[in-house]
């Protein structure tokens, strides 16, 4: 289970407007939206990163349902804050990064074993064989 923080002022306004919301009946979306609302009856309400995206998507979904003179701010925030597939771009970097230095990895250690030859990279390698073969 996820570290879970106590919720935001802002964050108890935007499930307040969510409690306007009908979900259809038997969905993940209302057993979700249902569950976290519910959380408002509680003294320190707590929520978890994950369930912040999720209410952030939620809040996007059902905008036609929501009437307030500011949900145009809020939908803004919803849109930058519900993380499509839950991925940033700075973890997709990362993760590119990642995959370069073990390429790179890779590539010194066939050097050191001799089964690369000297100047090339393993992409040029296999480009090589592919257009042999």
């Amino acid at each position: 289970m996820s570290p879970t923080r106590p919720m935001t002022e802002e964050e108890i306004f935007v499930l307040k407007l969510l409690a306007q919301v009908k979900f259809p009946f038997r969905t993940m979306d209302y057993r979700f939206g249902n569950n976290i609302v519910s959380r408002l009856h509680y003294k320190n309400p707590m929520i978890s990163k994950r369930e912040v995206h999720a209410f952030w998507r939620l809040l996007w979904r059902y905008r036609t349902q929501i009437k307030h003179p500011q949900r145009a701010y809020y939908f803004r925030k919803a849109t930058k804050l519900m993380l499509p597939g839950f991925k940033t771009t700075l973890e997709k970097r990362i993760h590119k990064l990642e995959a370069a230095l073990k390429l790179a990895q890779a590539e010194k250690a066939l050097l050191d074993a001799q089964w690369l030859p000297q100047g090339k990279t393993l992409c040029e390698v296999f480009a090589e064989e592919e257009q042999k073969s």
